[in-house]
């Protein structure tokens, strides 16, 4: 995670694999350093203890504390719900402490799904046509309430994905051509 594409309470590691938020009334978020503009990519998230999380995908301008509030972000949150664009529904199953949450983003056919513990929990979205064909990068984002989450971006420094999908690579070992960094600045690694 990005230690500058950030609320001021989401507190970031040195590495970028640990985030958390201690305010118990109000969200904070982050993005990644760097986001994806084409293919097939994926990061997971390990709730760490019994707060609020919000997983997803978010534009360089999307809100970083209303993690699928606006129509740049989509999200996927412990209550087992999802949200774009302000609309919150249904979707998966609810996850906490423990449980691991892999994020998917197929932008070869413009789709955003999740599992969780390795169970597919199929597509929460598809993603409008501007998007994709645009080449516009979407970003690893973690929205927290009381809560912290290990992140892990599949580069060559991190640990490897519990639960890996075929097809997909890790953000933190997508190519050069479809990586665009952003508020976080340079560096290896999608964290």
């Amino acid at each position: 995670m990005s230690a500058i594409d950030r609320d001021a309470t989401f507190a970031v590691s040195p590495r970028g694999d640990v985030a958390q938020a201690r305010d118990e009334r109000s969200w904070a978020g982050g993005r990644a350093t760097a986001g994806v503009s084409s293919g097939k990519h994926a990061f997971e998230c390990v709730v760490r203890d019994d707060g609020l999380v919000r997983v997803g995908w978010s534009g360089v301008a999307g809100s970083l504390g209303g993690l699928g509030t606006d129509k740049r972000s989509w999200g996927f949150g412990g209550t087992g719900k999802k949200s774009h664009a302000g609309a919150f529904a249904d979707y998966g199953e609810p996850y906490g402490r423990g449980d691991v949450v892999t994020c998917f983003l197929d932008l070869d056919v413009g789709t955003i799904s999740y599992a969780k513990n390795g169970k597919d929990l199929g597509v929460a979205f598809e993603l409008p046509p501007e998007t994709t064909t645009a080449r516009r990068a979407l970003y690893p984002a973690v929205c927290l309430k009381n809560a912290e989450v290990g992140v892990t971006f599949g580069g060559a420094t991190d640990a490897a994905f519990a639960h890996a999908r075929e097809g997909f690579v890790g953000v933190g070992a997508a190519g050069k051509d479809v990586l665009e960094w952003g508020g976080g600045g340079g560096g290896g690694g999608g964290g």
